[in-house]
C-alpha cells in the first residue's frame, strides 16, 4: 500500500473546506433557532395583546405571526369578529327556542332529539 502526501497547499485546501461546511452548518442552525425565538416572542407578544382586548387566549392560533402588520391585522378582525359575534344573539337561535325545563321543574322534550326518533 503507498502512503499519499499531502503539499500544504492540499492540506489547508482541505481544511478550509472542512471549515467552511462547517461554518455553514452552523450559521443554518443559528438562523433556526433565531427564527424559532422571534416566532415566540410574536407569539407572546399576541397572547398579551389578546389579553388586553378582553379575547381569550385561545384565539392566539388564528393570529398571523409573519410580520408586525399581519399580526395587529389579525387582533383586529379577532377583536371585531369575536366581540360581536358575543353581544349578538342570532334570532330564532336554539338557546333561545329550547328551554329544557318547563315552569314546573319537568324537563320538556327535545325537539333535536325527537326529530331525529330519539327519546
Amino acid at each position: 500500500m503507498e502512503d499519499k502526501t499531502f503539499t500544504q497547499e492540499e492540506v489547508n485546501a482541505i481544511v478550509q473546506e472542512r471549515l467552511a461546511k462547517e461554518k455553514a452548518k452552523f450559521e443554518k442552525q443559528i438562523a433556526d433557532v433565531q427564527k424559532d425565538v422571534s416566532q415566540r416572542e410574536k407569539r407572546l407578544q399576541a397572547l398579551e395583546k389578546l389579553t388586553e382586548k378582553g379575547l381569550p387566549a385561545e384565539l392566539v392560533d388564528l393570529v398571523h405571526l409573519d410580520s408586525d402588520e399581519a399580526l395587529n391585522t389579525s387582533l383586529e378582525l379577532l377583536e371585531k369578529t369575536y366581540k360581536n359575534k358575543s353581544t349578538q344573539k342570532p334570532e330564532g337561535s336554539l338557546t333561545q327556542v329550547y328551554r329544557p325545563v318547563s315552569g314546573n321543574g319537568l324537563l320538556k322534550e327535545d325537539p333535536i332529539r325527537s326529530a331525529m326518533g330519539l327519546k
